[in-house]
């Protein structure tokens, strides 16, 4: 791999240490090769990569072409500025335009990022990053941690001492900043996740995901995830996952098929940022099938999500 724009030869930073006294043939397979990079300018190339794969190429030399037998940039040049079309709760409810100190959300939009990725890779953080292959954000000026990219959105946790109100979201990479847009902040915005099968419960018995094929029961407690619960005692800071029992500072409801269900507690989720955990006791008389739950703080309620009983 060198760095240099397209039509501009440039050093090689990264080799893929292939010889020619390796008698390395390939007629009719692709050829894989994994290499550590240890150099100084190794870790700088693929940094640099992530932010702008335009300025990168690989280049393959041979034995008859040592200066070279093909090249290709590693992406094209994309110039235009990131733009922001939609702000919702990171839950995906296109319904949900609301967020809360130390929530998530997902900013959609344009050219928001070179390279996509998330933190699924990065084991054992003590803080979310501020920047993520060359993304960064803010909310009403606060540096706003980067959960995950591509060019079409970003995840991002709310800072905590965020103020209420209607606050502007900020995108930038290494074209630059895009035009600010708008999101609401309120003390509490309560969202539940979910999937194409229904919300995201487990069962607190056995740690299992609560499925059509493994329904909770009545008197099971489960184990619901959300985000936009709002602040902690004591209080997480932004970027920060909880290694500890964090307690919410407002009390949480819950109601599974239409009838209150005991919640026995919520906290911010331990080893995870901006995701909250409610033990909610699934009450006598909820019928078996798939049944709606939600929750809520307040005078806010979360979006319906349904869950198997039996």
């Amino acid at each position: 791999i060198h760095n240099g724009p397209a039509a501009a030869n440039g050093p090689v930073t990264i080799d893929s240490g292939l010889a020619a006294a390796m008698g390395v043939t390939s007629a009719t397979t692709n050829l894989l090769r994994i290499g550590n990079v240890s150099s100084q300018a190794g870790f700088d190339s693929l940094n640099a990569i992530l932010t702008s794969p335009e300025s990168h190429y690989v280049n393959l030399h041979t034995s008859l072409n040592p200066g070279g037998a093909w090249r290709s940039q590693l992406a094209p040049a994309v110039t235009a500025m990131p733009a922001l079309s939609a702000i919702i709760s990171s839950v995906s409810d296109e319904n949900l335009k609301t967020t809360a100190p130390g929530g998530l959300i997902t900013v959609f939009g344009a050219n928001l990022a070179k390279t996509a990725t998330d933190l699924s890779g990065f084991n054992g953080l003590t803080r979310a990053p501020n920047t993520l292959n060359g993304t960064s954000a803010t909310i009403d000026g606060k540096t706003a941690p980067v959960l995950a990219v591509s060019p079409g959105h970003a995840v991002l946790q709310v800072p905590v001492d965020a103020a209420a109100g209607m606050r502007p979201v900020v995108v930038s990479n290494s074209n630059g900043a895009s035009a600010p847009m708008m999101v609401e902040i309120l003390a509490a915005s309560p969202a539940l996740f979910f999937d194409s099968e229904g919300g995201i419960a487990f069962k607190a018995s056995d740690n299992s995901l609560v499925r059509s094929n493994n329904p909770a029961a009545v008197g099971d407690t489960i184990y619901l995830l959300s985000t936009g619960l709002g602040l902690t005692e004591p209080r997480l800071a932004t970027g920060q996952p909880p290694t500890d029992i964090t307690n919410l500072t407002q009390p949480v409801s819950a109601r599974i098929a239409g009838r209150e269900a005991r919640v026995l507690g919520s906290a911010a989720a331990p080893g995870m940022v901006g995701i909250y955990g409610s033990l909610v006791m699934v009450p006598a008389g909820v019928p078996s099938g798939m049944q709606p739950v939600t929750i809520g703080l307040g005078n806010t309620t979360s979006n319906t999500v349904n869950i198997a009983i039996r």
